[in-house]
């Protein structure tokens, strides 16, 4: 079971790099195709504030940041957890 993790969403205008970090630090890095995008398969262990830059083809640059939290009971979208106890 893969607990909370962050979700990035975008638009890229032209084929792009989109590079997350945290603290100066590279956590993720891929391309994407033009058009609206989704990252959800960043590490669960991620928390804080990271810092998204969206690097165009043509050099246009978009930079933004998202705040995450990483809480025990929060779970995955689509995702459910269960906890029973028996006594």
């Amino acid at each position: 079971l893969r607990g909370y993790a962050p979700d990035i969403s975008g638009v890229a205008h032209t084929t792009a790099k989109v590079t997350v970090t945290q603290m100066g630090r590279v956590i993720y890095e891929t391309q994407v195709p033009a058009g609206p995008f989704r990252i959800q398969d960043i590490g669960d262990s991620v928390s804080g504030t990271l810092h998204v830059r969206i690097e165009e083809q043509n050099g246009q640059v978009q930079e933004y940041d998202v705040s995450t939290a990483s809480m025990p009971f929060l779970t995955r979208p689509g995702q459910v957890r269960y906890k029973v106890t028996m006594g």
